[in-house]
């Protein structure tokens, strides 16, 4: 499709239980590692992003930790250019671990690193944005429930992992004054095992379900549109 520097594409990828977000433009490209890190997703977001004719990659953005990371980017890193890496600043000591040893991983393949703060919107694109929330854990969850916000232009798109807004609402976490275009629900991280609802200040136009799982468990909106356990999503933010 045709594109200029007045937007960006929105790829959202999903095999149901693991995730990709991509962000594309004029063949540049932001890869949002929401998944389990591996080799694996890593190899499907690229082959995405070159049916998009990005063949490099500006970002690598990892949302949270997985301990396979490590040896997905020495394997990745060997195959593709990927000028940037975007870490969080590891919160558990089993975090900083891996983020060690990633270091040592990017350092080798000659990648720039900047290890970033959770809720703190990064530039993108010049004028976009894309902020992480801190990652919420219950005491039944090993996998982190988390929010990924991408804005760009008038338009804002947000991922949540399934049960992010069950977290949050047990977090007593305060009501964002924020108003998103797409909402996707997306399939990696802990199930929901109560109802997910939206609690932003306008309905999204669109909503993204990625699993039978999480569609049990959600609030339904009359006033939007709903897209069902899609492969792969586009949007354009402009």
């Amino acid at each position: 499709t045709n594109q200029n520097t007045d937007s960006i594409d929105v790829i959202y990828r999903t095999t149901g239980t693991n995730d990709g977000i991509l962000l594309v433009q004029n063949g540049v490209s932001v890869i949002c590692d929401t998944s389990n890190g591996s080799s694996t997703q890593l190899g499907n977001d690229y082959r995405l992003l070159q049916k998009s004719c990005a063949t490099e990659i500006e970002v690598l953005m990892l949302t949270h930790y997985h301990e396979r990371q490590v040896t997905a980017l020495s394997r990745f890193a060997d195959n593709v250019m990927i000028r940037q890496i975007w870490l969080p600043t590891p919160r558990r000591d089993e975090d900083r671990a891996i983020l060690a040893d990633l270091l040592i991983v990017a350092a080798s393949e000659g990648i720039d690193v900047t290890v970033y703060d959770y809720d703190v919107p990064l530039t993108v694109f010049g004028s976009g944005s894309v902020t992480v929330s801190t990652p919420l854990y219950e005491a039944r969850s090993v996998e982190a429930a988390f929010e990924l916000r991408v804005s760009y232009g008038e338009m804002a798109l947000t991922y949540q992992s399934a049960a992010y807004g069950e977290y949050a609402r047990n977090a007593d976490l305060q009501e964002r004054e924020i108003a998103e275009d797409y909402l996707i629900l997306g399939g990696h991280g802990p199930n929901p095992h109560g109802e997910i609802a939206w609690i932003g200040t306008r309905t999204p136009r669109e909503i993204v379900v990625s699993n039978e799982q999480t569609l049990k468990h959600l609030a339904v909106t009359l006033d939007t549109v709903y897209v069902l356990f899609p492969k792969k999503v586009v949007y354009r933010l402009e």
